[in-house]
C-alpha cells in the first residue's frame, strides 16, 4: 500500500510537469504549423512576382527589339541618303568640270550646297556669292572668319 501510494504521489506530482511538457509540444507544432504556413504563402508571393518579372521582361525585350530593327531600317536608309548624296556630289563635280555640260548654271549645280561644300567644289567667292544672293565680299568674309577660328582651335 505505501507503494500505492508512494506511486501516486509520484503520479501527482509529475502530472503538472508532463502536462506542460505536453502543452509545450502541442504549442511548438502550432507554431510549426504557422511557420509552415507563412512560408508557404510567402513562396506563392514570390512565385507570382516572378512570373510578373517574367511578363514584363518578354515585353521589355519585345520593345527593345522593335526598337532595334526600326534604328537598323533608319540607319540603312540613312546610308542611302548619303550615298545618294556622295553621288550626286561626284556628278555635280564632274559636271561642272565638262565644258560641254553649259546648259546647267552654276545656280542649278549648287543649290543646296552648304558654303563648305561649294568652296570644295572649286567655286569661286564670285560664284559662291550668285548662288547665295550675297555680295562676294561678304562671301570672303565669311571664309575668312572660319579660317581664323580653325586657326584659333
Amino acid at each position: 500500500m505505501e507503494i500505492l501510494i508512494f506511486l501516486l504521489l509520484l503520479i501527482l506530482v509529475l502530472l503538472p510537469f508532463l502536462l506542460a511538457k505536453g502543452m509545450r509540444k502541442s504549442s511548438l507544432f502550432a507554431d510549426e504549423a504557422g511557420k509552415h504556413l507563412e512560408l508557404k504563402e510567402l513562396e506563392n508571393s514570390l512565385s507570382h512576382l516572378l512570373s510578373e518579372i517574367e511578363t514584363a521582361s518578354e515585353r521589355a525585350l519585345g520593345e527593345a527589339d522593335r526598337a532595334t530593327i526600326r534604328l537598323e531600317l533608319v540607319i540603312k536608309r540613312a546610308e542611302e541618303l548619303i550615298d545618294n548624296m556622295a553621288h550626286v556630289t561626284r556628278e555635280q563635280k564632274i559636271e561642272m568640270k565638262s565644258p560641254d555640260k553649259e546648259s546647267l548654271s552654276i545656280n542649278e549645280i549648287a543649290k543646296g550646297l552648304s558654303l563648305d561644300e561649294m568652296v570644295s567644289l572649286g567655286l569661286s567667292s564670285n560664284q559662291i556669292a550668285q548662288v547665295l544672293g550675297i555680295g562676294a565680299g561678304e562671301v570672303e568674309l565669311i571664309l575668312n572668319l572660319k579660317a581664323n577660328k580653325r586657326f584659333d582651335n
